[in-house]
């Protein structure tokens, strides 16, 4: 690299840090000024936890929600003052620092290291929809984080030579993903997908022994918070309860859009009011669910649910627009208590463009990528066929789709990388046939419809 493009890189990079603390300045601004956004909805269970076990009680956190979120609040201090729910969004900014540090590293090790690798790393930590998330009590970040760090240990340190003979990181990645499905149980079934990547390399009893130890680690990480929330679900077990609830809710919803004609709110206090116990409610969700089966017919249902599910995982709008004067919980007196018009319109449209643009991005990444070889683009497909199973059965909300986020992102560098290569080595021939473009410019013109199309479609 000479010396000019030396100094262009670095000014690209110093151009995208200070973009990036613009954004999070302007994010921490509307959050905290005049006074601290109202928390809403599961954040008042999880600061009303973290508060109980800060006081050496116990947490009194439903049998719908996993406990390591709130009690790692309860270490930084969260109850409800305004001076320690700053402290926790501060450190949840440099979680999702350390995840984008991850992101850009883990790009440059599968792909190329460079000005997209720098903007993948960028998205992930100002991209405002995900950003916003560090300013809220839900655990997301630090689930994504922990996501990342796992994926970082498989290609950085389980993927390479020197490594593979370690038992520090398979002990370390089953440490982590324990933790992320303590946090967050949306991925439980996809955890032999994650573990998959240790068999691969080396002699049989090597790779053995290393699902070995990441599958001791993540059952030994998980089981006092599967303790604990069996003994809160009279043994249900706080996965089961939350899908079983959310596929209920989900069957139920009839808007295309999140926050129009809600019913999980209503349907929460129906399931508590069901019975006394958590397995007694847990039986009487499973009757119903099973009833309106029944009573409605598999295909109807089916139908239904493809009718509204996609626009609602895909709608433009997020918690942050949501939040902004004119969404939908700025309308209910649940948004930003004050945002200067401009600001506000600023941070709605860089939004929608942005993910306008990230959703475009993914479906030429998508396709570029499939054509390459290599093992990692299975584990993707596999990944992306289980968010697509969810999307048409549970309750949908724009936080979903947080941990599509990173793969969005990680796939729209790859087609700009793509872009670079060709433009800096004209003439090159066409790595991915033009059926493939024809089918990413379809899918592309797909998801522009299911983003921006809900209100006006029949």
């Amino acid at each position: 690299m000479s010396t000019g493009e030396k100094r262009g890189l670095t000014r690209w990079r110093c151009t995208l840090v200070l973009l990036a603390l613009s954004v999070h300045g302007c994010l921490a601004w509307v959050s905290h000024s005049p006074s601290t956004r109202e928390l809403r909805g599961d954040e008042h269970f999880y600061s009303g936890a973290s508060s109980q076990l800060q006081k050496g009680t116990e947490s009194g956190l439903g049998a719908l929600w996993p406990s390591f979120y709130p009690r790692a609040l309860s270490w930084i201090g969260v109850p409800s003052e305004e001076g320690k729910l700053a402290r926790a969004h501060l450190i949840q900014v440099f979680l999702l620092a350390i995840a984008s540090l991850l992101l850009r590293d883990i790009f440059g090790r599968l792909v190329a290291p460079g000005l997209a690798a720098d903007l993948a790393g960028f998205l992930l930590f100002a991209y405002p929809p995900l950003a916003i998330y560090a300013y809220t009590l839900w655990p997301e970040v630090l689930h994504l984080t922990l996501l990342l760090v796992a994926v970082w240990i498989l290609v950085a340190r389980l993927g390479e030579r020197k490594g593979r003979g370690s038992r520090l990181w398979p002990c370390l990645l089953g440490l982590v993903l324990g933790l992320a499905l303590a946090t967050k149980c949306l991925l439980g079934p996809v955890l032999p997908l994650l573990l998959a990547p240790l068999i691969l390399h080396g002699s049989p009893g090597v790779r053995i022994q290393k699902l070995a130890l990441a599958s001791i680690c993540c059952f030994l990480t998980l089981l006092p918070f599967s303790l604990e929330g069996a003994a809160r679900s009279d043994g249900v077990g706080v996965c089961a309860s939350s899908a079983r609830f959310n596929l209920w809710v989900g069957l139920l919803d009839s808007s295309r859009r999140s926050y129009v004609d809600p019913v999980a709110g209503a349907q929460y206090r129906a399931y508590l009011d069901s019975a006394a116990s958590p397995k007694e409610r847990h039986d009487l969700l499973e009757q119903k669910i099973h009833q309106r089966l029944t009573n409605r017919g598999w295909l109807p249902t089916l139908w239904g649910q493809i009718n509204k599910q996609p626009f609602r995982f895909f709608d433009k709008d997020s918690l942050l627009t949501n939040l902004l004067p004119g969404g939908a919980l700025e309308r209910h007196s649940g948004g930003f208590a004050s945002v200067p018009p401009g600001l506000g319109k600023g941070l709605r449209w860089s939004s929608y463009v942005l993910y306008a643009a990230l959703g475009i991005g993914t479906c030429f990444g998508l396709f570029a990528f499939a054509a390459q070889p290599g093992r990692w683009k299975w584990s993707l497909g596999a990944f992306l066929a289980y968010h697509s199973i969810l999307l048409l059965l549970l309750h949908i909300k724009a936080r979903f789709r947080l941990p599509l986020v990173p793969v969005a992102i990680f796939l729209s560098a790859w087609a700009l990388e793509e872009f670079l290569r060709r433009r800096q080595q004209k003439g090159a021939p066409l790595q991915v046939e033009a059926w493939r473009w024809s089918l990413a410019m379809a899918a592309s013109g797909t998801f522009l419809l299911l983003a921006f199309g809900g209100n006006f479609l029949p």
